[in-house]
């Protein structure tokens, strides 16, 4: 795909996904009710509502990497004396659970630094 279709594409997705139906603006300030109103109308005001378009679903998209490509089991030799494991995976979608931090947990349990631990897990990173 060459960098003109890619810029298409994205375009084509703002195009689709960027209008304030889809937005949510938290305003907090000392400033009067109606000095912050007119200072969001300002500068959200040319915000495309969208009209009558329908908000995009993306459940389609809970296994994006459901296939058999990525269930194989891999042995490195390793070419340097150093101890680290590097394991990476896709989860489904969590921001309807962002109350509870599932991530949270997860961190915390791969990196529990238990009373006999042994520098088992020395960093955990969400991307």
């Amino acid at each position: 795909m060459s960098m003109v279709d890619i810029n298409k594409k994205l375009h084509e997705f703002k195009d689709r996904h960027y209008f304030a139906k889809n937005m949510t603006l938290a305003v907090q300030s000392q400033e009067e009710l109606d000095t912050l109103e007119a200072w969001v109308k300002e500068s959200f005001g040319n915000v495309p509502d969208g009209g009558g378009a329908e908000r995009e679903s993306f459940s389609h998209l809970k296994d994006p990497f459901d296939t058999e490509d990525f269930r194989q089991v891999y042995k490195v030799a390793p070419i340097q004396n150093v101890y680290q494991v590097d394991l990476n995976w896709a989860l489904p979608p969590m921001l309807d659970k962002y109350r509870c931090k599932p991530l949270h947990y997860l961190s915390w349990i791969i990196g529990h630094e238990g009373e006999k631990r042994r520098d088992i897990c020395s960093m955990v990173q969400c991307l």
